[in-house]
């Protein structure tokens, strides 16, 4: 499918006795942005370089852009965590071998808008003397602005960014989706980039342990605490009309979507009186606490 940009199927990444990704079956499609998650061993890593050609795969398969990833695939762009820099040189002469190696001839005013991008003024300084950030911003520029790229894969992209530049890199991702381009986030600030995620990958131990859309999440749970007696009644009235929830106690938490205050009328109604309530959002935090597991592993 043309829409398609990344495919696996029960792919599989083993080092002699350590399974990094197990059996993973995904699908990737164009003008998304991907946050993969998990704690650190998880396989998020491992996926991004079966991704882009650096290793291969040990069972199953994979394919981006409907071919086997064997590197050097110009329609990607991918972030490292510690992408090289040349700390002699400075900004601009970085972007420049960037062009070169692409067998561009780099143009003055391009490279001066990229810089103009990424807020980096003093083109003279050399990058050994950058602070974290502004070599963060550089490696940024070089990954994604240098060269027109289709897919991007950032793993920690807001390392060193203070606030004012995680705002800019958000801005800058949404750019690309709009862009039709497709985004892989790797990332431990979920917090951070969560408002900018259209879809999410959660990894434990190698595989996938939940994955789908940020849209789907984003429901809300009414927690309400009810007289003993009417517990039961409770229970048999969200059954039978189709609601999620939960009892702990004399406590119930119900999954709804629409209006709480409709839903809370109705128990009044039906002579179920709760004590007292209040509303909790789920977000993707919820998520990965329920789902990345205990992984402690640095692998």
């Amino acid at each position: 499918m043309d829409n398609v940009v990344i495919e696996t199927n029960a792919l599989t990444k083993a080092y002699k006795n350590t399974i990094a990704i197990n059996n993973i079956s995904l699908s990737v499609t164009r003008g998304t942005v991907v946050g993969l998650l998990g704690k650190n061993g998880a396989g998020k890593t491992t996926l991004n370089k079966l991704i882009t050609g650096l290793i291969f795969p040990t069972h199953g398969s994979i394919k981006v852009f409907d071919t086997i990833p064997k590197g050097g695939e110009k329609r990607l762009g991918f972030l490292s965590e510690n992408i090289a820099l040349y700390p002699n040189l400075t900004a601009r002469e970085n972007l420049e071998i960037v062009f070169l190696q692409e067998g561009v001839l780099p143009k003055r005013e391009q490279i001066s808008q990229i810089l103009k991008t990424v807020s980096i003024k003093d083109t003279k300084k050399k990058v050994r003397d950058f602070s974290l950030g502004m070599k963060r911003r550089l490696q940024i520029a070089m990954t994604v602005l240098a060269n027109e790229r289709e897919l991007f894969i950032l793993d920690e992209p807001t390392n060193g960014l203070d606030v004012d530049g995680v705002f800019w890199l958000k801005e800058l991702i949404n750019n690309l989706k709009y862009q039709g381009k497709t985004i892989l986030l790797s990332s431990h600030s979920i917090l951070e980039l969560e408002d900018i995620l259209t879809d999410y990958l959660i990894f434990n131990k190698g595989r996938i342990s939940d994955k789908g859309r940020l849209d789907k999440i984003n429901g809300k749970v009414l927690h309400i605490e009810i007289l003993a007696n009417d517990i039961d009644r409770a229970r048999a009235f969200l059954e039978k009309n189709g609601f999620l929830f939960r009892v702990d106690g004399s406590t119930m938490s119900i999954t709804i979507q629409d209006n709480y205050k409709s839903l809370l009328k109705v128990l009044y109604e039906e002579g179920i009186f709760p004590i007292s309530y209040y509303i909790n959002k789920k977000s993707l935090v919820d998520k990965f606490h329920q789902f990345a597991g205990d992984n402690n592993d640095d692998k």
